[in-house]
Order: structure tokens, then sequence, then C-alpha cells
């Protein structure tokens, strides 16, 4: 399977906006597809001695798939987007501020020490990504332990993912 760039969504967006507007049904028999202007496709069945004969289980699944497909194949690629911006970073001014809890990227400057409290380098930058959220006017790290440390800056946030349910 190839990769499903913005580009290939572009030309199956495409593709589908030019094909028959649905919905799409089934038409005069179980292989038939038609809108409710025109006939849209016909999936062949085997002949037998020259003269088609009925439709097999097959066919109809194929006839299925394709009268599906006008539906399908937009709500596919919009699922696609919805997805993708959910994954998409944001800039911390659009972070929520009600306390509820989110994925933040952070960067931290601090000077790295030895264990004789020599300085071994200064303005070491550490990036990390952190669950956080929003108190006492501030962002901070969940969980909240009281303490704000210095030096850390939140650059980006997305939302949390959802959690996957357990049945």
């Amino acid at each position: 399977m190839s990769e499903l760039t913005e580009e290939r969504l572009q030309e199956i967006e495409a593709r589908a906006a030019k094909a028959t507007e649905g919905p799409w049904d089934r038409g005069s028999n179980l292989c038939a597809i038609s809108s409710p202007h025109r006939s849209v496709a016909h999936v062949e069945f085997p002949l037998e001695y020259g003269m088609p004969r009925t439709p097999d289980e097959q066919a109809k699944h194929d006839a299925a798939f394709i009268r599906n497909s006008r539906q399908d194949i937009p709500d596919l690629v919009a699922e696609v987007r919805r997805l993708r911006e959910a994954q998409q970073w944001r800039t911390m001014d659009s972070a929520p501020k009600d306390g509820s809890r989110f994925l933040a990227e952070t960067l931290m400057v601090a000077d790295e020490y030895d264990e004789y409290d020599r300085l071994l380098k200064k303005g070491v930058r550490t990036r990390g990504i952190v669950v956080a959220y929003y108190l006492f006017g501030g962002f901070v790290s969940y969980p909240f332990n009281g303490a704000v440390p210095r030096n850390v800056y939140y650059t980006a946030w997305q939302p949390l993912p959802t959690p996957q349910v357990q049945s």
C-alpha cells in the first residue's frame, strides 16, 4: 500500500467529486448500480452457455462494495483529515485554560553540572513531551507537585488521544 499523502488525498477527493452524485442504490437487479438520475455501473457475472446466469455471491459482494463506495470514500477521507488535524501541534496561545489536560512539548534550558557541582555546560537545551494543564495563571506538568520549575518553556500543544475502551 502506498503512503496516503496530502496530494493523494486530494486526488481521491477529486475523483469522488467528479463521480455521479449519490446515493447509489441497487438497480434493476442485484448487480446493477444506479443513482436517482442514471445508471452508474453494472457488475458482470459469469456466463453459462453464452447466457448470463444468476449472479453468484461474489458478484453481489462486488456490487455492494461499489454501490457503497460513493458514501464510504468521502467519509474515509474526512476521517483521515480529522485524525491528522488532531495530531497537529498548536501554538501555546491556543492551549486550553480551563484545567483540562493536553500533551505539551517543552524546552528546558539549564546549566549542566557534574557530581562535584562544577559547571560543565551553560544553557543546555532539552526537549520533552509532558502531560500539562493550566493552573494559577500558567502551565504546569501533570501531576503537579507544588513546585513550578524554572527555565521550562511550553512551546506547543495538542489534545490528548482518546483512550481505548477495554471491554
